[in-house]
């Protein structure tokens, strides 16, 4: 019987290698270290290239390894060796050098946080400056809505509106109230500053109320900040229940109503009493009786008065 053949010996698969440059300048000083098939770890270099240096002086914490092209980027000893990673660059332990890696490392951290802090507060102020415009946009609603509201509401009576008014009013006090709608019958009421003497223009329309106030019809105006202007408005002209003591509103333009003149008394003009004068028995005057004032001769009751004939004014 022919004897079975043995199986041929297994054949070693070769172990990928790692070259490890100790100059960059010079590619011939360099060192060879194979690493398992089925992967190595940069701290796995490090312990080869250790048992290799034939000082003994050499240990994994002396020196760190760097990818070609970044010698500045120490490789963690955890990280995986790939393709990428088959030259290597051995940079020997320096303190300072470690000190300004850490440094570094330690402001890009401080950047990093600080650029996420900054964009985090954008983010808020932006949510915040959303948030504030629909708060001011819903506020604006709610007052257009609540001004609407009270433009809506009239009050019940008054006469009809009436054409052929003054045009041109003139403030007597240092208020003007308003009603900001073309509607004369709104029920909202606003006063506003005005300077005495300033004029307000009108379109001729009035309109009296169930008060007996009069009001005018104004042609917009846009004197003032936006809450003094208005579009269309109605004016007090005159009525009561405003505290006023005359017309809020005056028509420059009027007729003079007729004074009654004061009559004055001119002592000239008037009728005097005619003097009297007390006289003696021989016809010499003795002077104008002052406590009488109504002789008009001769009386013993002058006499009586005034015995002397002396004035005594």
């Amino acid at each position: 019987a022919s004897r079975s053949a043995r199986p041929p010996p297994a054949v070693r698969a070769a172990m990928p290698a790692v070259t490890v440059q100790f100059d960059p300048d010079n590619p011939e000083m360099a060192m060879t270290v194979e690493i398992p098939a089925d992967g190595a770890t940069v701290r796995l270099v490090k312990e080869e290239l250790c048992r290799q240096d034939f000082t003994g002086n050499l240990s994994p914490e002396s020196f760190s390894l760097h990818a070609v092209g970044s010698p500045d980027v120490k490789l963690d000893e955890g990280l995986a060796i790939t393709p990428d990673l088959e030259t290597l660059v051995l940079q020997p332990y320096d303190p300072e050098r470690e000190a300004r890696e850490e440094a570094a490392r330690k402001q890009r951290e401080e950047f990093e946080r600080e650029e996420r802090e900054m964009a985090l507060r954008i983010l808020m102020e932006e949510e915040e400056r959303k948030a504030r415009e629909e708060r001011t946009a819903a506020e604006r609603k709610a007052k257009r809505e609540e001004v609407e509201k009270a433009n809506r509401a009239v009050v019940e009576g008054g006469g009809p509106i009436v054409d052929g008014g003054p045009c041109l009013y003139v403030c007597s006090t240092n208020s003007i109230f308003l009603k900001k709608s073309i509607n004369p019958r709104a029920g909202k009421i606003v006063k506003q500053k005005r300077e005495p003497g300033s004029q307000v223009r009108a379109t001729g329309r009035t309109w009296t109320g169930p008060s007996g106030g009069m009001w005018a019809e104004l042609l917009p105006s846009s004197e003032g900040s936006k809450e003094e202007s208005w579009d269309k408005a109605w004016a007090l002209v005159d009525g009561p229940g405003f505290g006023l003591d005359g017309p809020a509103l005056i028509d420059p333009n009027r007729p003079a109503e007729p004074e009654l003149a004061e009559k004055v008394e001119d002592d000239d003009e008037m009728p005097q009493a005619p003097d009297c004068w007390n006289t003696d028995f021989l016809g010499n005057e003795r002077g104008r009786c002052t406590k009488c004032g109504q002789c008009e001769s001769f009386s013993m009751r002058a006499m009586k008065i005034n015995p002397t004939g002396k004035g005594q004014g």
